[in-house]
């Protein structure tokens, strides 16, 4: 073997011994160690859990309420009050639960003190208010971290006059008002589910404002919360299955302001649940396939039957929403029947969808003759488009006269059918 065949022999098997080495263990860097509570610790606060996390939250909030006055300051300027893991920190497991406790040196404390004064998160609110909402912010975080300070270290400032911008924040409620998406009260079924969510119109000078937050309050602890949109409405989403009560709703200052809740602009309203039923009804008529009719003899059969049971007279629709029902087939007429609940703000519950044909049918002698009239009607209801009922008749009456026959057959029909749907209820 030549030195070169060997040489070349030699550097293969070194080579080899590398790629067939074992791995160097990754180097991982030590975990910082976390500052105990010292002496030198100057705004201290625990909290106890039945997990660390848990504990560590608990501990925090109270650390902002020790350091700020209440936990609500630190919420509003999305302050860090301390750093988790940085900052001064004891854990201490227990058989019930964890206590953390948490601290934060002089110089730390007035560090976070300064992060507060000087925070300037956007507010929540309408961009018509930002302006307003942010000098209020900023005017009652000086004057906050000013008292603060003498409190803590007992240092002396100069005291924040806030009277401009809590005027300027006053005169936002001018004209703010609510108003319910359904004014005869919130649907609701027989056992008190609500058959649309409760809303509210949020307005500001008469004019749709959107992006104002609101909450509402009910029985109990109950609080829920919406926004408005662009066309002021402001939506209040219930868990499933809810029964409705009455709420009360209003514009949401702790959202705007914080602490300063009380500051920000009012506006309340009422919202009442009510029982859907068949008090509140309208009624659309076609003949055949001719369109539909204002006025009919067969309204006059209708209303004999619905007042004899008990029902007052009909609301009366639009010629527009009429049409759009009668001539609605299958699906259509469901979504159409559920858009009059909306479009009438709850004066309506139930709308009455008939058609039908007379015709003559024999003359009896003289002047008198006999005429025929079929049809159907169906009840649906305005606010599931659910078909509630439905009946078929074929009725005959006899008058004086081809007119006044038709009209007793017409008349005739229209008690027969709706004497039927109701006691198919």
């Amino acid at each position: 073997m030549s030195a070169r065949t060997l040489l070349l022999a030699m550097v293969g098997l070194g080579l080899g011994c590398i790629r067939s080495a074992d791995p160097l263990p990754p180097v991982v860097p030590p975990e910082p160690e976390v500052p105990a509570l010292g002496d030198d610790v100057f705004v201290r606060a625990a909290g106890q859990g039945p997990t660390e996390d848990d504990a560590y939250a608990v501990a925090r909030d109270a650390l902002a309420e020790a350091l700020l006055g209440d936990v609500a300051w630190a919420e509003l300027a999305e302050l860090q009050v301390h750093r988790r893991g940085i900052d001064p920190q004891r854990v201490v497991p227990g058989a019930q639960g964890v206590e953390v406790e948490l601290g934060l040196t002089r110089t730390q404390a007035a560090g976070v003190l300064s992060a507060f004064e000087n925070a300037e998160p956007p507010p929540e609110g309408p961009p018509a208010w930002q302006e307003a909402l942010l000098a209020a912010r900023r005017a009652h975080l000086a004057a906050q971290a000013c008292a603060r300070r003498s409190a803590l270290f007992g240092s002396a400032c100069e005291p924040v006059d806030t009277s401009d911008a809590d005027g300027a924040l006053a005169r936002l409620g001018d004209g703010l008002a609510l108003d319910p998406a359904y004014r005869y009260g919130v649907p609701v079924d027989g056992e008190g589910h609500p058959l649309r969510p409760p809303a509210v119109y949020v307005f500001w000078g008469g004019v749709p404002i959107p992006e104002v937050p609101v909450v509402a309050e009910g029985a109990g602890e109950l609080r829920l919360h919406g926004r408005s949109d662009l066309t002021g409405r402001a939506v209040i989403t219930l868990d499933e299955g809810t029964v409705l009560a009455p709420l009360r709703v209003r514009i949401d200052g702790e959202a705007m302001m914080g602490p300063l809740r009380e500051l920000a602009p009012r506006a309340e309203i009422s919202l009442e649940p009510v029982g859907v039923g068949w008090d509140r009804w309208a009624m659309v008529i076609g003949r055949g396939r001719e369109g539909w009719q204002s006025s009919d003899p067969t309204m006059a059969g209708v209303l004999d039957a619905m007042r004899k049971a008990g029902h007052p007279d009909p609301l009366l629709i639009g010629p527009g929403e009429a049409k759009s029902v009668l001539e609605a087939e299958g699906d259509a007429r469901h979504g159409a029947a559920r858009a009059l609940g909306d479009r009438y703000s709850g004066r309506l519950d139930v709308v009455l969808v008939l058609g039908y044909e007379s015709r003559f049918a024999s003359r009896m002698g003289g002047n008198r003759v006999w005429y025929e009239a079929e049809g159907w009607l169906e009840a649906r209801s305005a606010w599931t488009g659910e078909r509630l009922g439905r009946a078929e008749a074929k009725v005959e009456a006899d008058g004086v006269g081809d007119e006044r026959a038709e009209k007793a057959a017409r008349r005739k029909l229209g008690a027969a059918l709706t004497e039927q749907v109701l006691a198919a209820r």
